[in-house]
């Protein structure tokens, strides 16, 4: 009887070993653009993110995407880096269903993904949680034209939802764990 109980504690020790153990490499998938559209722009991508944060709370599921201003990691991707107008912002999920719908949502972004290692607060680090949004800092191609040509490209003339803009700093609670 000693014997199980020694065998018991050595299988416990080495489920908590393997609990703590990093996992394997995540393929993360990521759609990207400019943080004034990604973060003010787009008015109902807010309410998107939040019925998802629901949908994965209600079912159990942790959440598994996350907005990132300024992403590190796009310093290892001088290809996509140069594609997108500075300051620019993420939203970062595991589950690329979800990131291709949020691709078709937004139109207007870069969809691209990545394989890394590690905790995602380190893989999913933000150079700036609180990125200076103006237009001025779009690329020309995601500038909407002037006057009457800007609704005929798809460019709203302004806020058009029935509430309120968004505090400035609404995704902080979507931030990667710190």
């Amino acid at each position: 009887a000693p014997r199980a109980g020694v065998r018991a504690r050595a299988v416990a020790e080495a489920d908590a070993a393997a609990a703590d153990a990093p996992a394997g490499p995540v393929r993360y998938h990521f759609v990207i653009a400019n943080a004034k559209f990604m973060l003010e722009e787009e008015e109902h991508i807010v309410e998107v993110l939040r019925e998802r944060a629901r949908h994965l709370a209600d079912n159990g599921i942790e959440q598994n995407f996350w907005v990132v201003p300024e992403p590190a990691f796009l310093d290892a991707m001088p290809e996509v880096a140069k594609r997108v107008a500075r300051p620019c912002a993420a939203f970062v999920s595991t589950d690329e269903e979800w990131l291709t719908f949020i691709k078709l949502r937004m139109d207007r972004v870069l969809k691209a993904e990545f394989t890394a290692s590690g905790e995602v607060a380190d893989v999913l680090r933000s150079n700036d949680t609180n990125p200076t949004l103006t237009a001025a800092n779009r690329t020309p191609e995601a500038t909407p034209p002037p006057g009457p040509e800007r609704t005929a490209k798809g460019y709203k003339d302004e806020w058009s939802a029935v509430y309120d803009k968004y505090d400035s700093n609404w995704w902080n609670k979507f931030l990667p764990p710190q």
